[in-house]
């Protein structure tokens, strides 16, 4: 529990904010190079997930931007699909985000097919990446302990390395 005054908890995060300024600064930068269509977002909800997943990524929060991006996207995909005539919410209901593309890909949701492998990539970081976390911290107290901690870690990255397109040799 924090017992600190609220001006030592300004003070805190003053220096916070000082120490980290330049790396959250490059972040944005690097943000601003990024064109969004905002003929896709068809609601505020979606638009709050994107600004959200800015700000985590600005801060260095990756995963909470991984899983904001996935909420946006996985929402522009429900709105297309639920355009299509025949389409229902009750088909949706229950979906999971990849079970969404999946819908909509074998729907042919026309609007979606410059974006289908993207999201797909989005889909599968989110649930190689940040879903089950990179590196577990598993206690370690024996060999065998050790030896299930490492077997988790290396398939983790493994995962990891898939996904940025590099090779894993031993």
């Amino acid at each position: 529990m924090n017992t600190k005054s609220l001006e030592e908890c300004k003070k805190i995060l003053a220096k916070g904010d000082n120490d980290t300024l330049e790396r959250r600064a490059k972040r944005l930068q690097e943000l601003g190079q990024i064109q969004t269509d905002g003929r896709l977002f068809s609601s505020q909800r979606e638009w709050d997930y994107a600004g959200e997943a800015s700000d985590s990524y600005i801060n260095g929060n990756y995963r909470s931007a991984i899983f904001c991006c996935a909420c946006a996207i996985d929402q522009i995909f429900r709105y297309e699909y639920l355009k299509m005539p025949c389409n229902r919410y009750e088909d949706l209901e229950r979906c999971t985000f990849g079970q969404t593309i999946r819908k909509c890909k074998n729907r042919g949701v026309l609007s979606l097919s410059p974006f289908m492998e993207k999201a797909e990539l989005l889909n599968k970081m989110r649930n190689e990446v940040a879903t089950h976390p990179l590196f577990i911290n598993l206690p370690a107290e024996s060999d065998p302990e050790r030896r299930l901690r490492n077997e988790v870690l290396l398939k983790d990255i493994k995962k990891l390395l898939d996904l940025v397109g590099c090779q894993f040799s031993q």
